[in-house]
């Protein structure tokens, strides 16, 4: 009960600082949309490839570790890309710098 109480909270939290993004982005709604489905696909996929070769390592291939780096990548590439999107929505909507980190998500 715990950890699901904690987990809704988190999720809860998350959710709020997305509103406020999306109250900012004007224009940029869809774009910064996107960019949260691209972290959000990329890092179920990471975390796919990365499951299967944990819960079988006997049958894992060097493919597979490649794949899994190759999905790790991506998903890091997708994280930078909406976090600098959202950093780019609150400087353009004169959110102090210091008062950003309040905003940002990192999401998956």
């Amino acid at each position: 009960k715990m950890i699901r109480a904690n987990t809704e909270q988190k999720l809860a939290a998350e959710a709020k600082k997305y509103a406020q993004i999306i109250a900012l982005a004007g224009d940029r709604q869809d774009e910064l949309a996107k960019r949260k489905n691209e972290v959000t696909s990329t890092y179920k996929k990471w975390h796919n490839l990365r499951l299967a070769v944990e819960t079988s390592p006997n049958k894992a291939n060097l493919n597979d570790f490649r794949a899994v780096e190759a999905a790790a990548q991506a998903y890091s590439e997708a994280n930078k890309a909406f976090i600098d999107l959202q950093k780019d929505i609150l400087m353009n909507a004169n959110v102090s710098f210091k008062d950003q980190a309040a905003y940002l998500i990192v999401t998956r």
